[in-house]
């Protein structure tokens, strides 16, 4: 059994601090369990590391790549894990993105790419896509964003010269400001429909339909109460309690 060095403070200062071993391989090579080792730093107050800091610039070898490849395949995570891991990440930036490439960097990207094409997707892999697409096969109505085939009218309208009239006649009448934070900076109203267009034909044109938003809050507007079945009530609401 191997001498208990472990139990040295300078020895276990050295080994822990200055060689980076963690916690594991110090037990193993004394042939205790980890908690041992964990008992004896803590008791010399040693200063912990973040966990997994040990592994920071090593490299997995070949073998371990196999290995984890091999015991993760099939595997799928669950929608809890995926939720969980979401946000933790959230409102992080993205510590890889942050980091600037060198020139040599960016020409070796490049190089490894020069000559590659996109491989095209085959038959089998598109009737895979397909099958575990939820609305693949499924008539368009049945879509939750279904507004009755109306895009290509709501283009031509939004082009016509009764609509253009509509949209001015609306900044015109709120002062070129958004009636809900009063931004007037140019360049940003939208005419919103109080009763939506979808719905309400015989009111597109209508002015008194209509109320300036600047882009903020008309996206905030629709975040809040979707983009069907829009109505007099959630603008009053809108205005007072958000």
């Amino acid at each position: 059994m191997a001498e208990k060095l472990y139990r040295d403070e300078a020895w276990l200062r050295e080994q822990y601090i200055i060689n980076k071993k963690s916690f594991d391989e110090i037990a193993k090579e004394q042939g205790v369990a980890q908690k041992c080792i964990w008992k004896w730093i803590h008791r010399y107050n040693i200063p912990v590391r973040p966990m997994g800091s040990h592994r920071v610039g090593k490299h997995l070898s070949e073998e371990t790549r196999l290995k984890i490849s091999q015991s993760n395949k099939g595997k799928r995570r669950s929608p809890e894990f995926c939720a969980l891991i979401s946000s933790m990440k959230m409102g992080k930036p993205n510590p890889s993105a942050a980091l600037p490439k060198s020139p040599e960097h960016c020409a070796n990207i490049s190089n490894a790419k020069l000559g590659k094409k996109i491989k095209p997707c085959s038959p089998e892999r598109r009737a895979k896509i397909i099958a575990h697409n939820r609305h693949a096969g499924q008539p368009k109505e049945s879509h939750w964003n279904w507004k009755g085939g109306i895009t290509p009218e709501r283009n031509q309208m939004y082009y016509s010269k009764e609509y253009q009239t509509w949209r001015s006649g609306v900044f015109e009448r709120d002062g070129y400001k958004c009636v809900k934070c009063g931004n007037g900076k140019s360049g940003v109203f939208r005419a919103h429909h109080v009763y939506n267009f979808s719905e309400f034909e015989h009111l597109r044109t209508n002015i008194d339909n209509g109320i300036t938003f600047c882009y903020k809050c008309h996206e905030a507007f629709h975040v809040t109460f979707g983009y069907t079945h829009n109505n007099l009530n959630q603008i009053i609401d809108f205005l007072l309690f958000y």
